[in-house]
């Protein structure tokens, strides 16, 4: 699945948001764009390379939990999820050495 095809009943599926409760929606769908333009400054691939990668569908997906169970401005665990770490890695176009 590319990540262009991702809709927000899906990403409320992956989060385990009820798809009824309208503030989730209201949410998820202001964090879908914030996901994707994350993938995009820290790869720097452009939006239609983003969709070449379907392994980075799952780092979107962890990135829209992420912001979605993240939403205060502290944050109690610091480190990254390993998974998204390693995917992201392999697409950074934007990596100096």
């Amino acid at each position: 699945m590319k990540i262009s095809e991702i809709t927000a009943d899906f990403v409320l599926d992956y989060i385990r948001e009820d798809k009824e409760d309208a503030d989730a929606v209201a949410m998820v769908e202001a964090i879908m764009p914030a996901a994707k333009a994350n993938l995009i400054g820290r790869t720097a691939l452009t939006e239609e390379e983003l969709d070449d990668h379907e392994d980075l569908t799952i780092a979107y997906l962890i990135i829209c939990e992420d912001f979605y169970d993240t939403r205060s401005a502290t944050v109690s665990n610091t480190a990254e999820n390993k998974t998204l770490e390693t995917i992201l890695s392999l697409y950074a176009k934007n990596h100096i050495g």
